[in-house]
């Protein structure tokens, strides 16, 4: 039996992130197209799938993705880029508890500064900053 993989997602402007939520992934297969994202993998002796027709058009071309131990991560190219966001990720409205927006990723146009890469690569998170100045065993000085 296959599972519906889980995914969160977040967009910026110009760019969406997905994040695939499956560790020890093997076996990935990513197909993008103008619209439609189609996934495939497994972990262990799970297969997982999903397969969505997206809100609207991506540049395939200038997309990429990351396989890591902990997930697989996505950056989609939208082909225009616009202050209007998208409402959803799919063309269709659908429920799934398996689709949900990655509000740790998440950025609204106004708080888009320069090369923003959406913390594609990066895990999200902090990552190896010290703490505030004057804050013994937090890292601060």
């Amino acid at each position: 039996m296959t599972l519906v993989a889980p995914i969160a997602w977040a967009q910026r402007p110009d760019i969406v992130t997905i994040v695939i939520g499956l560790a020890d992934a093997t076996d990935v297969k990513i197909s993008l197209a103008d619209n439609t994202l189609d996934f495939s993998c497994t972990t262990g002796e799970k297969k997982y799938a999903c397969k969505y027709e997206l809100y609207e058009a991506i540049d395939s071309e200038e997309s990429s993705n990351k396989v890591t131990e902990r997930q697989i991560e996505l950056k989609l190219k939208k082909k225009e880029e616009s202050d209007e966001y998208w409402p959803r990720l799919t063309k269709n409205k659908i429920k799934s508890d398996n689709l949900k927006i990655d509000w740790n990723r998440w950025k609204d146009a106004d708080e888009v500064e320069g090369n923003d890469m959406g913390d594609f690569g990066m895990g999200g998170g902090m990552g190896g900053m010290g703490g505030m100045p004057g804050m013994p065993g937090m890292g601060g000085r």
